[in-house]
């Protein structure tokens, strides 16, 4: 199970690596990214040069992958009173140094990274109307050789997406629901 590639849009993807007790194994964890992008990642994920990356500070940290994609670290906060990085509430890590621990997060899950991901789009109600992939018809772009698990409350009933219900709205909880339900394998 050590090989998996588990790529989420949100944070339950660190929640997932969590709860099945393995390293993480690609730079797509504590993140979150909008629906056009993860959608991009899922169609182009073969085309994209993941070591051509540079940082951004915005609202919240943000790498920009190949010119092409964006995630946000919203739970990574530069605060000068940290000396070593320091997970508290909801997850947050604080640091004086935030930028450069991204980076070095970033690039140390990169060289473990394998090369067939598996990819989980977790659509919690909570999250941003530009994160809702349910909303239209994001989900019937999707055009990939990847396996893709849809977690969210209704079926979207599209043939190369897997569904696993899910109405909750915790992060650990939605982790343990896919992890019960599916075989990631």
């Amino acid at each position: 199970m050590d090989s998996l590639n588990i790529i989420c849009n949100n944070c339950v993807g660190g929640s997932i690596y969590r709860k099945l007790q393995i390293p993480y194994s690609n730079p797509f964890i504590w993140i979150g990214m909008n629906r056009e992008d993860f959608i991009y990642l899922i169609n182009h994920y073969d085309e994209i040069d993941f070591s051509k990356r540079k940082i951004i500070k915005t609202d919240f940290f943000r790498i920009i992958i190949d010119d092409k994609i964006s995630m946000r670290f919203s739970h990574h906060i530069e605060d000068p009173n940290y000396d070593i990085p320091t997970r508290k509430e909801y997850g947050n890590i604080y640091y004086k140094d935030m930028m450069n621990y991204i980076l070095d997060c970033y690039d140390k899950r990169l060289k473990r990274m394998k090369k067939d991901p598996i990819f989980i789009i977790s659509d919690k109600k909570t999250q941003p109307e530009n994160h809702n992939f349910f909303a239209g018809d994001y989900l019937k772009n999707i055009n990939t050789k990847y396996r893709v698990i849809y977690c969210g409350a209704e079926d979207p009933k599209i043939d190369n997406i897997e569904f696993v219900k899910c109405d909750e709205q915790d992060v650990k909880k939605i982790a343990s629901i896919i992890v019960s339900k599916i075989d990631l394998k």
